[in-house]
């Protein structure tokens, strides 16, 4: 690894926390052993414009927003046009995102990147071995637990997964009422559950 640069760059609470889990005396020295040798913690634009023009090996690890949003977007577009780079989502991708767009793109093509057509040279890979979202037998199992759960409403997920998913609820949870959140309805919540749905469209 002496000749690697792993980089870490994420939000402003993840580096909070980090600093905390470093500099604090509740952490044990030896657990501190586990981080990578050459780990440069990002604070400031000017600290990673420097390493991302050294030309040696990179491992940028960043909060994605699905391509479209936080510190992610500055490195998918600086690293477009490199041949020798890889993008590797580990989240859920959600439609109209950077994510998903790059991940229909093949490489050499171009594609509108946050309002430019670049070029796309780099890799692109997704896995969910990471992803932060449960799956659907963990939910169901989660809203077994309450005994007189009377509205359950699925907002997040592709039309056609939320659709099944909204059936599995109905068929396997004790609830009153399963509501699907889209542009065409809203939903409003009283003590009681659900109890109005607006449309959207007029």
């Amino acid at each position: 690894m002496d000749e690697n640069i792993p980089i870490f760059l994420d939000g402003k609470l993840t580096q909070k926390y980090t600093r905390m889990y470093l500099e604090e005396d509740f952490v044990k020295q030896d657990m501190k052993m586990f981080l990578p040798k050459n780990l440069f913690w990002i604070y400031k634009d000017t600290r990673g414009e420097v390493l991302l023009n050294e030309r040696r090996t990179k491992i940028i690890v960043s909060s994605s927003g699905m391509g479209s949003f936080g510190p992610s977007r500055r490195y998918i577009s600086y690293f477009c046009g490199k041949k020798n780079s890889s993008v590797i989502f580990n989240c859920f991708l959600a439609e109209d995102t950077i994510g998903r767009q790059l991940m229909s793109v093949r490489k050499g093509e171009k594609a509108e990147i946050y309002g430019l057509i670049k070029e796309i040279n780099f890799d692109v890979y997704s896995t969910h071995e990471f992803s932060s979202h449960a799956k659907q037998d963990e939910l169901l199992d989660f809203l077994k637990q309450f005994s007189n759960l009377r509205s359950v409403i699925i907002n997040h997920g592709e039309p056609e997964v939320k659709e099944k998913f909204a059936e599995r609820v109905y068929d396997t949870v004790n609830t009153k009422s399963v509501g699907i959140i889209d542009r065409n309805n809203v939903f409003r919540v009283g003590a009681y559950g659900v109890d109005k749905t607006i449309p959207t469209k007029w």
